[in-house]
C-alpha cells in the first residue's frame, strides 16, 4: 500500500496536469456524454473483486459490463482483461488496484460482443484509468482526435491517442513503458517526458529518474501478453460474420 503521506489530492492534481498538456491529453467531450462499455473478456485465477460505490461485490462473469466508477483488485495470483467499446484492452496483472472512468459522446455505439476486437474508434471519448498500485498493460488503437485516454497515478499520468504500453505504479516508484506508438508521461513534479517504443521512463514524488533493468523485463512482458491477445482478437474477427450491429464490421488496426 501507498505511505499515508502520499496525500489522496494527488489524482486530483495529476489529472489537472494532464489537461494542460496542450495538443495531446485534452478532453473535449460535448455536454452530452454517458458511461462507455467496460466488459470483462477474461479472468484467470482468483480472488477478484469489482467493487461498486456502495460497497456490493458483484459476481464475476466474462462478457459481463464492468459498471462506471467501480473499483477493480486482484490478488497475488489473478488476472483480468477488460475490453472497451473505443477498441482498447486493459490487461490487469496480479497484486493491482484501480478504477476504470469511461465516457462517451457515443450511446448509440454498438454493444461490445464477449470477444476483443482492436479497432479504430470514431467515437469521441474520455478514458481516465486510475491506477492506485500494481501493474496493467493496455492496447490502445487510434483515438478520435478529440479524445482523451489516460492512466492516472499517484505519481504521474501518463497520456496516448494510439499506443500498447505498461504502466506499473508501487511505493513511491511509477513505470512507463512503450512497445508500440508514444506515451506522454507527466510527472507529479510538473516534468514531462515523450516516451517512445523499446523505453521505459520512472516517476518518483521528486519527478523522473532512471529506471533501470526492471523496464526491460517489463517491455518483453507487455509484448508478449498483447501480441497473445492481438492475435486472438484477430482469429475471432475473421470467424465472425460482419453485420452492421456488430463490432467485427469495423476496420481492424493492424
Amino acid at each position: 500500500m501507498f505511505p499515508a503521506t502520499l496525500p489522496r489530492l494527488h489524482f486530483a492534481k495529476t489529472a489537472l496536469i494532464a489537461a494542460l498538456i496542450l495538443g495531446f491529453c485534452a478532453s473535449l467531450l460535448p455536454a452530452t456524454q454517458t458511461s462507455g462499455d467496460v466488459r470483462i473478456y477474461e479472468v484467470k485465477g482468483q480472488p477478484i473483486e469489482i467493487i461498486l460505490k456502495d460497497g456490493s461485490k458483484p459476481p464475476l462473469r466474462v462478457g459481463e459490463s464492468v459498471p462506471h466508477d467501480a473499483t477493480i483488485r486482484t490478488s497475488a495470483t489473478a488476472t483480468i482483461t477488460l475490453i472497451f467499446s473505443n477498441g482498447a484492452m486493459l490487461a490487469v496483472q496480479p497484486g493491482s488496484e484501480l478504477q476504470v472512468d469511461f465516457l462517451t459522446s457515443d450511446p448509440a455505439r454498438p454493444a461490445l460482443p464477449a470477444t476483443p476486437a482492436t479497432t479504430h474508434s470514431s467515437a469521441v471519448s474520455d478514458t481516465d484509468v486510475k491506477l492506485k498500485k500494481g501493474l496493467i498493460m493496455l492496447d490502445v488503437p487510434p483515438q478520435n482526435k478529440k479524445s482523451n485516454f489516460q492512466v492516472t497515478t499517484p505519481l504521474g499520468i501518463a497520456c496516448i491517442r494510439g499506443t500498447r504500453f505498461f504502466v506499473q505504479s508501487g511505493k513511491n516508484l511509477a513505470l512507463v513503458g512503450v512497445v508500440e506508438g508514444k506515451v506522454l508521461a507527466q510527472s507529479l513534479a510538473g516534468d514531462s517526458k515523450m516516451v517512445g517504443p523499446g523505453t521505459t521512463v520512472a516517476m518518483t514524488p521528486a519527478g523522473f529518474v532512471e529506471p533501470g533493468g526492471a523496464g526491460v523485463t517489463l517491455l518483453d512482458r507487455t509484448l508478449h501478453i498483447l501480441q497473445a491477445f492481438r492475435a486472438a482478437a484477430h482469429n475471432q474477427n475473421s470467424a465472425t460474420p460482419k453485420s452492421p450491429s456488430s463490432r467485427a464490421s469495423y476496420k481492424v488496426s493492424e
